[in-house]
């Protein structure tokens, strides 16, 4: 800029020295060209300065728009809806095969404890006996392999949370915090559905008792000898 003021100030010196020579007086005012070229070279100052910062908001409206392709990153499949939606099948599975009606889970915490398993008794029987009996097996594997998949998805959102730190893109960052806030929103869906299962177990445990004194009651107002409703 000061190279260009002294060559403005050159410029009007020999200006005046012709203007001088040809008319006799001077007609060139230097102080006020000299200002004039100042108040240019800040205009052309103001002009780089506003294309700069319009150049860094393109930039920044760049990485804000289009698609980064990260609702899929970190996601397990296995993770959703590990509470199965009709729960309540694999309880009514025990009512209709008996042991044969247990889940895989259950079915392992069922042997590992079992002492009897009605395999004395007639198919109907059995089937009703071994029902009573699994029950609770079938009740506390759902909810492990529930757990277990709960604790899964907190793995995937920590990992998510990760990939914030790991970028400095603004739209990647966006996109990242709403896939953890679908996340979170699932977990606490697959939360409620555990609630519901348990209060489903608890209304089986109490159709159960309602059942057994059912019998209770039936064979209370029998009539006979006890020998004839023995098997």
């Amino acid at each position: 800029m000061n190279l260009f003021l002294k060559f403005a100030a050159s410029i009007a010196a020999t200006a005046w020295v012709g203007a001088a020579e040809a008319q006799g007086i001077p007609v060139i005012d230097v102080a006020n060209l000299v200002q004039t070229v100042q108040q240019v070279m800040n205009d052309i100052t103001k002009i780089n300065n506003q294309v700069q910062q319009i150049t860094r908001l393109q930039a920044q409206l760049n990485s804000m728009n289009g698609s980064r392709n990260l609702g899929k990153v970190f996601n397990n499949p296995a993770l959703m809806n590990y509470v199965p939606a009709k729960a309540y099948t694999q309880f009514n599975a025990l009512d209709a095969s008996g042991y044969a009606g247990l889940t895989s889970t259950a079915k392992t915490l069922r042997d590992a404890g079992m002492v009897y398993n009605c395999m004395d008794l007639s198919a109907g029987t059995r089937r009703s006996c071994q029902a009573r009996l699994a029950q609770p097996y079938q009740q506390k594997g759902m909810i492990q392999d529930a757990m277990a998949a709960a604790a899964g998805r907190l793995s995937q959102i920590q990992s998510l949370m990760g990939q914030i730190n790991a970028t400095t893109d603004q739209k990647s960052v966006q996109e990242i915090q709403a896939r953890i806030g679908a996340e979170s929103a699932l977990l606490g869906h697959e939360m409620s559905q555990l609630q519901m299962l348990q209060g489903l177990a608890d209304s089986e445990e109490r159709i159960e008792r309602s059942r057994d004194r059912e019998r209770q009651y039936e064979m209370l107002s029998r009539t006979g000898k006890v020998s004839t409703y023995l098997p």
